[in-house]
């Protein structure tokens, strides 16, 4: 689950690096495509053999961005929550069958 996953630190071989934090505050700036951009390139981000986010539920195009992420994987082992509420989750019901891993949340 996403409570186990590494938040960057070197010392924990080959634990996933999560870059929810990075994500989230890219996705709230005022130029989130660049922002998502600079993140995904950057060797830190490249280099890693895994990768996961868990992010909330903002908008569709977000979620179609996650599902995006799942794919273009290129031998990177990529996983990545979102929090929903039910509603929100038949809204994207494309991309959470995409691979994205639902945590319920309540309205």
């Amino acid at each position: 689950m996403p409570d186990q996953i590494n938040q960057g630190d070197p010392r924990r071989e080959g634990a996933p690096l999560d870059i929810s934090a990075e994500i989230t505050e890219a996705l709230a700036s005022e130029d989130s495509y660049g922002a998502k951009r600079e993140i995904m390139r950057s060797d830190r981000v490249r280099n890693a053999p895994s990768l996961t986010i868990t992010l909330d539920y903002t908008t569709l195009a977000d979620a179609r961005w996650v599902k995006a992420f799942l794919q273009q994987g290129r031998g990177q082992d990529r996983k990545a929550w979102i929090r929903a509420t039910e509603a929100q989750h038949a809204e994207a019901a494309n991309e959470f069958g995409s691979g994205i891993e639902w945590i319920k949340v309540e309205e």
